[in-house]
């Protein structure tokens, strides 16, 4: 820890980012912080033959899409995956995030600002502890869209925009959007714009403005 969670580790590849997110993730939790593992919901595109077929085999693929990095296609690197936040999310209060959107450049939400989760918000019941860090697998063969809550991260000293909550400042509440493209043109993402970010590759830190990197 350094400068309040501040710090971010920059790494050379995907793998040893995630790894690292992981490990801090698992921190986060066995010091008590809330936490769960949120899903994204995935509905089929209209139009043409894009029926979206309800089977959990393909929405096993489905969440498993992106999770790990860029695969090949036709000998050559399919970017695909990089265009969506992670289909599977573990966050808990204090996890680091970005943004993977540019939701509000005037105000400092662009892809790539940073912040920390401080709240969790459900319509309904929040899950409980045997749901709240359920598998891919069993959410796959449960077929159950789970509820995407509504995140609160307070932003970093870059965001200029109001708070939603009064007496602490710069904290922004993050909804679920629909990603621009179809995935495998025929599915769009109902997702969560953010990403963990306790650590980012070498390539998504350009640009990067913080107070101190490892």
């Amino acid at each position: 820890d350094a400068d309040g969670n501040k710090a971010v580790c920059i790494t050379g590849t995907n793998a040893k980012c995630a790894e690292i997110n992981d490990i801090c993730f698992r921190r986060l939790c066995e010091d008590g912080a809330e936490h769960f593992r949120i899903f994204a919901r995935h509905d089929p595109a209209k139009g043409g033959n894009t029926v979206a077929k309800p089977v959990s085999e393909d929405k096993l693929g489905l969440l498993r899409y992106n999770l790990c990095e860029s695969t090949k296609k036709n000998g050559k690197k399919d970017n695909d995956t990089q265009r969506y936040a992670p289909a599977v999310l573990d966050l808990a209060i204090g996890s680091r995030v970005a943004v993977n959107e540019n939701l509000a450049v005037q105000l400092g939400l662009y892809r790539g600002s940073l912040g920390t989760v401080v709240g969790f918000v459900f319509e309904n019941e929040a899950p409980d502890d045997e749901k709240r860090m359920s598998s891919v697998e069993e959410v796959a063969e449960e077929d159950d869209d789970r509820e995407i809550p509504i995140v609160l991260v307070q932003m970093d000293e870059h965001y200029n925009g109001p708070s939603c909550i009064k007496g602490m400042q710069r904290v922004v509440p993050f909804f679920a959007t629909q990603s621009r493209s179809a995935i495998r043109s025929k599915y769009y993402r109902f997702e969560l714009p953010l990403m963990p970010s306790h650590a980012r590759t070498i390539h998504r830190a350009q640009g990067l403005t913080v107070i101190m990197g490892l």
